[in-house]
């Protein structure tokens, strides 16, 4: 039988591995002019005050006709003003 060669590498040492494979990343990142990722940050949250009630509008949309009647109990029982409207598409 003749000797065929693979042309797969063969490393024995994880740390090689990982260095190896971070070098390919970085590699490829620079071909397609990718930069470092930048992850998501959660945006900072604020307080939602009572006196912010008057002056706030709260949209809420693609809920299930089940969903829309659950709700409504909940913003009567806290005192908003609530008006419901029909999107038509």
């Amino acid at each position: 039988m003749p000797d065929q060669r693979s042309s797969f590498v063969i490393i024995d040492e994880q740390e090689e591995i990982r260095e190896r494979l971070a070098a390919e990343r970085a590699r490829l990142r620079r071909e397609a002019g990718l930069s470092v990722p930048r992850h998501f940050q959660k945006p900072k949250e604020r307080a939602f005050g009572a006196e912010e009630r008057d002056n706030v509008t709260i949209l809420f949309g693609g809920l299930t006709w089940k969903h829309e009647d659950s709700s409504k109990p909940f913003f009567m029982a806290t005192a908003t003003s609530v008006r419901w409207c029909q999107l038509r598409m």
